[in-house]
């Protein structure tokens, strides 16, 4: 009888200790974020999009650009981004052609990451189920002012502040530029992501180490490392084919 209990338990605690993480493409041609931007006076919104490929110092990226209706830009390049084999996202500022880390999706909690000129604290790593997917979701903190806490969510991006907004816009620290909170990602006019909904329906998950691979719910979809679709399988080199990550050597 103990033999069958402790094999129960051994079970359960299995089935709490691993989920199947989804693979999302970041860097992907259509993809556009919405951010609600605040001043303390005044409210409105502001959006960027991935749109066209370009090739810099050899490195194969999609262009971003900015809109904001309140200050008459519309479409404004404000640069390139792209992701490299490690899952991790890297910014290319206009003139330049050295990516600077944008995302870390792999570092480990407790690690100090340089974030273009910033220093930020990797806090915890946890995954949340949103959809029927678990997206994995990092804790950071800019050393410059520890007390607030961001996160990055893989295949969507930055919730609060950060990334997108401070460090495509040169800003001289973190949190310069006022409050921003992300609205909505989609792909193609297909909602990827709703803050609102992911804030009341999603469940957080923690204690997680080895999560197996899951695939995305859109399935017999293959995708670069850059997000682009693909019509078929190339023929080498590394791809994403329903989430999972392949490579062909020839």
């Amino acid at each position: 009888m103990k033999r069958i209990i402790s094999l129960f338990v051994a079970c359960l605690l299995a089935h709490y200790s691993a989920v199947a993480e989804t693979i999302l493409p970041f860097v992907q041609d259509g993809k556009v974020w919405v951010y609600y931007v605040s001043n303390f006076i005044y409210e409105w919104e502001e959006s960027y999009r991935l749109e066209g490929d370009t090739v810099i110092g050899s490195r194969n990226c999609l262009k971003l650009y900015y809109t904001c209706q309140v200050y008459g830009q519309e479409h404004v390049y404000k640069g390139a981004m792209l992701n490299k084999s490690n899952g991790n996202v890297y910014f290319i500022a206009p003139g330049s052609t050295t990516p600077v880390l944008m995302y870390d999706f792999t570092s480990l909690p407790g690690t100090i990451i340089d974030v273009g000129p910033f220093e930020l604290r990797i806090n915890a790593k946890k995954y949340a189920k949103y959809h029927e997917e678990y997206l994995k979701v990092i804790d950071y903190c800019p050393l410059e002012r520890e007390r607030f806490e961001g996160q990055w969510i893989d295949g969507v991006g930055i919730i609060i502040c950060g990334n997108l907004t401070t460090l495509v816009d040169g800003y001289g620290t973190w949190y310069d530029g006022g409050e921003r909170q992300l609205k909505s990602c989609t792909v193609n006019d297909e909602v990827v992501f709703e803050w609102n909904d992911f804030h009341t329906s999603s469940q957080i998950i923690t204690g997680i180490s080895n999560p197996s691979v899951l695939p995305s719910n859109k399935k017999n979809s293959i995708f670069d490392l850059q997000g682009r679709k693909l019509q078929s399988k190339p023929s080498r080199g590394i791809y994403i084919e329903d989430g999972k990550k392949k490579k062909i050597v020839k």
